[in-house]
């Protein structure tokens, strides 16, 4: 979507990544749990993503501003790549947050 742009802030797209205030559930597509033989697995696989994601950051000539897409809100693509550059640390509050749990572990 050429030529539209986001009403969202690089601010709001980096706190949407690590804010826990107001807890969404990501819509269809976005579900698929791929499995690992082990957490060594896993997280080989997530440096490797990363690192591409990084090499792409840094070398491209590409105007990540001048596309924009997405359903509901629209963002750019600079702001994808900082929403995915947060994400990990959602994730890591989420953790954070089970682990409190008095329930934890549930046996």
């Amino acid at each position: 979507m050429k030529d539209k742009k986001s009403v969202a802030t690089d601010a709001d797209i980096m706190w949407y990544g690590i804010d826990r205030v107001v807890h969404t559930k990501t819509d269809g597509g976005h579900e698929k749990v791929e499995t690992y033989k082990d957490l060594g697995e896993a997280l080989a696989k997530f440096e490797s993503l990363r690192a591409t994601m990084i090499a792409y950051i840094k070398t491209t000539d590409d105007d990540l501003r001048a596309h924009s897409f997405g359903k509901q809100e629209l963002i750019d693509s600079w702001q994808w790549m900082l929403e995915i550059s947060t994400h990990s640390e959602r994730h890591i509050q989420q953790i954070r947050e089970i682990k409190a749990d008095p329930n934890f572990p549930k046996k």
